[in-house]
């Protein structure tokens, strides 16, 4: 539903390019928004199938744990590209200050879903994570711990 909603939107927004006349720099930093909420849902209902695969390895036969690798691989593709723009649109507004950290946080999630895909490929499943209630609290510090790395 929210994929549907974001592309929705994104198709809008082409549609508008010639209406933002001079600030072509704002035109592309809202396309830039859709594209980088449609890739976070995208990936996030990604993240819950590879998760089901890692806790009942079994339930996934290899077709299907092909593709859901290669939908990895092409999020993890998808992840580069968006991590592009962003350094142009970064760029073309503001210093550079502070966009080492995002970059490295693009490189990281590249790397885990490259490393999830591998994963899928050869069959061997890393332990799932302890189930646990999350708090407020906890995803700040999560969000956090993602730029100090």
């Amino acid at each position: 539903k929210s994929e549907r909603a974001l592309t929705k939107i994104r198709e809008r927004l082409l549609q508008a390019k010639l209406k933002f006349g001079e600030h072509q720099v704002t035109y592309l930093e809202l396309l830039y928004a859709a594209d980088a909420s449609l890739h976070a849902v995208r990936k996030g209902l990604t993240a819950l199938d590879y998760l089901d695969w890692r806790r009942q390895p079994e339930r996934l036969g290899a077709r299907e744990r092909k593709r859901l690798a290669q939908g990895l691989a092409k999020l993890a593709d998808e992840q580069v590209l968006l991590g592009r723009t962003l350094r142009r649109l970064w760029l073309a507004r503001s210093a550079i200050s502070n966009l080492d950290r995002n970059e490295r946080r693009l490189r990281k999630s590249v790397r885990s879903l490259r490393r999830a895909a591998r994963a899928l490929e050869q069959n061997r499943p890393s332990a799932p994570p302890e189930p646990r209630r999350l708090s407020v609290i906890d995803a700040l510090q999560a969000i956090r711990a993602s730029y100090e790395s």
